[in-house]
Order: C-alpha cells, then sequence, then structure tokens
C-alpha cells in the first residue's frame, strides 16, 4: 500500500531534518533560510495551513541563500570533500522538501527520492548513510498521524507570456522563450512603494530602469530555475561588484545580469568572476542576448573563434541581422535554423547540422 500524502510529508520532514542536522554537526553550512523551511513544512505536519505560494517564495529565497554558501564553502581552502558536498546537496534536498509540500503531480515520487538524495549530503561522512535515511523514512512512515494535513490549494495559473515581449526581444528570442516554458508569476512582481521597499531591505537603490523592468518581465520564469525581475532578484544579495547594480535575472548556472541606474546591463559569472562586467546597452538587448545565447546550446553543432567575425560568418550563412540583441557591445544575427552571436572579441555559430557550419572552415 502506498504512504498517503500526510505520512509522505512526515517522513519527508523526518529524513530531510536528520540528513541537515548531521550533514551540519560535521562542517556542512545548511543555512537560515534552508532551517526556515524544514520547519515550515513540519508546522503542515503538526496541522498548520502553508499556501503552495509561501512554499515557492521560501523555496526561491533558500536556493538564492544556496547559491551564495556553496561559494563560500568553494572558497575555504581547507574544506573537505565532505562538507563542500555536503553543502551542495543539502540545500537541494530542502528545496525538494518544499516541493513535496506543495503535493504537485508525482508528489509520491518526489518523497521517495528525498532518501536517495538526502544521502547524497552525507555519504562522504558516514558510509550507512542511505541506509540510515531508509531506516528513519521506515519508522515515520509506520508512525500514526499526529495530525490531518491539508494540501496547499494550488497556486494562481500563471499568466502567459505577453505579445509585447516580442517586439522587445524578437522572433528567435522570443521562441527560445517559449521553448523554455516562460510563464509570467504574478505574485513575483512589485511596482511602485512595494518594489523600492522590497530593494531597499536588501540593500539595493531603487533606480529608474530597474523599475522599468520589472513592470515587462518581472515574474518570468523559466521551467529549469531563470527567474526575471528586480524583486525576485533582490533576495540573493548579489550586487555584482560595482556600485549602484541591481540583479534583474539569475540563471540555473550561477549566471547573474543587473541593470546599472544609466540603464546600461552588466553580467556576473557567479563562480568564476569576481565582479560585473558590461553586457549590453539597456534591459532589452540583455534579454534578447542572453536568450539568443540559450537558443544556440539547443543547436546542436557550434563553432567558436577569439575574433571577432560575426558580420563575415553571418553572411556566409545568409543569416539576417538580430536588432533587438545588436549594440556596441555585441551583435547577433540569425533564424530558426542557426544563430552567430559577437560579444567581447568571440564569435559563435550555432546550428542544426555540422554541413551547415562548414562553409565557415
Amino acid at each position: 500500500m502506498k504512504p498517503s500524502f500526510p505520512a509522505e510529508l512526515a517522513a519527508g520532514v523526518a529524513v530531510v531534518r536528520a540528513a541537515a542536522d548531521y550533514a551540519e554537526a560535521h562542517g556542512a553550512i545548511v543555512g537560515k533560510k534552508a532551517r526556515e523551511q524544514i520547519e515550515r513544512v513540519a508546522s503542515m505536519v503538526a496541522g498548520a495551513k502553508v499556501d503552495a505560494a509561501t512554499l515557492s517564495k521560501a523555496n526561491d529565497e533558500l536556493e538564492q541563500e544556496h547559491i551564495k554558501l556553496k561559494k563560500e564553502r568553494h572558497g575555504v581552502e581547507n574544506a573537505s570533500m565532505a562538507t563542500s558536498l555536503g553543502t551542495s546537496w543539502i540545500g537541494s534536498v530542502i528545496y525538494n522538501l518544499g516541493v513535496l509540500a506543495r503535493k504537485e503531480r508525482g508528489w509520491q515520487q518526489t518523497g521517495a527520492d528525498l532518501v536517495t538524495s538526502s544521502s547524497y549530503a552525507v555519504n562522504r561522512m558516514r558510509d550507512d548513510a542511505l541506509e540510515w535515511l531508509e531506516g528513519i523514512r521506515a519508522a515515520a512512515l509506520a508512525a500514526p498521524p499526529t495530525a490531518k494535513v491539508l494540501a496547499p490549494p494550488p497556486p494562481p495559473r500563471p499568466v502567459k507570456l505577453d505579445d509585447s515581449m516580442l517586439a522587445q526581444v524578437g522572433e528567435v528570442a522570443f521562441a527560445e522563450l517559449r521553448r523554455s516554458g516562460a510563464a509570467v508569476r504574478a505574485s513575483a512582481r512589485l511596482a511602485g512603494a512595494e518594489l523600492d521597499a522590497a530593494l531597499q531591505a536588501k540593500g539595493y537603490t531603487p533606480h529608474a530602469p530597474a523599475r522599468a523592468f520589472e513592470s515587462k518581465w518581472g515574474g518570468v520564469e523559466l521551467r529549469d530555475g531563470w527567474i526575471f525581475g528586480a524583486a525576485a532578484c533582490a533576495p540573493s544579495g548579489e550586487k555584482g561588484g560595482q556600485p549602484g547594480l541591481i540583479p534583474v535575472v539569475l540563471t540555473d548556472n550561477d549566471n547573474y545580469f543587473f541593470l546599472a541606474a544609466d540603464g546600461g546591463a552588466w553580467a556576473q559569472d557567479g563562480i568564476e568572476d569576481p565582479a560585473a562586467v558590461p553586457y549590453a546597452d539597456d534591459a532589452r538587448r540583455m534579454v534578447a542576448r542572453l536568450l539568443l545565447y540559450r537558443a544556440a546550446e539547443r543547436l546542436r553543432q557550434r563553432k567558436q573563434v577569439d575574433a571577432a567575425v560575426g558580420a563575415r560568418w553571418a553572411k556566409l550563412l545568409g543569416l539576417p541581422r538580430i536588432a533587438q540583441a545588436t549594440d556596441k557591445l555585441g551583435r547577433a544575427w540569425g533564424d530558426a535554423t542557426a544563430l552567430v552571436l559577437e560579444s567581447s572579441g568571440r564569435t559563435l555559430a550555432a546550428a542544426g547540422s555540422l554541413k551547415a557550419l562548414r562553409v565557415l572552415d
């Protein structure tokens, strides 16, 4: 007999809390937001009502906290592999506990998988990690429920993409948005004094470009975890190492995109770059360009050189210029079948087949 949702949630809390406690006791960093999410879900097991929007927002906050903690732990000179891996895994495990609590489709598998993923956080610290956690799960499932757990109501349906976004970024970039499962979570978009207060609470000085970006792109989320908007990105605390920058796009692989008070866009690889660097003349070109680079990753064949040869390559491939992604910091050409992207003295060509790129040899 398959476990009920209340039993699965109670078991998830027991397993994740045990893994977090053990990992932290052996040097891993769990984080305040992550701990708060464990207790939030535990309160549901005890009968408290927590809505899906609250769980999602808490997951967003702990994810941004987790990004910073991973960087801090990897920067410790004598950090052991066990503590580094523990820190890397435990945030993801607690995030998945929050996903389980929302009782979305596939929650049974999410609950069962928590044992395996939790074991990854501690398996460098104890050899019997999986067996130990399986025992905790079995004991929790066998215990009588302490209270009736009410699954949270589903969050509001995401708003569909606005056609005005098409004009902003162009057809190729807009198509990438759709392929990426982009939708607007209205609850994540703030305006006016509410937005300013959220930014100031995190140490940012609100400015007009960030406000304008929020009104157009705030609350946009991609299926793999990219988030758009000053309000959604502010909890990360990222400042780009430059005065006046406000984060407006965060990706799933720790890349940050910022807007300055003069409207210029900046970018930073959160793992490798000590500070952000100029990326685009404005927000519109920033979004178009980063979506085109994302689209290029989907194309199977790529060629890159450390030279600004975009115009020549585009002519050989017969590709039109993409005005929405072209400025003094970068240029773009392409259609649905191939792309040429040039920035920082580098040129990337991408196409669906190797044959298409042979003209560049």
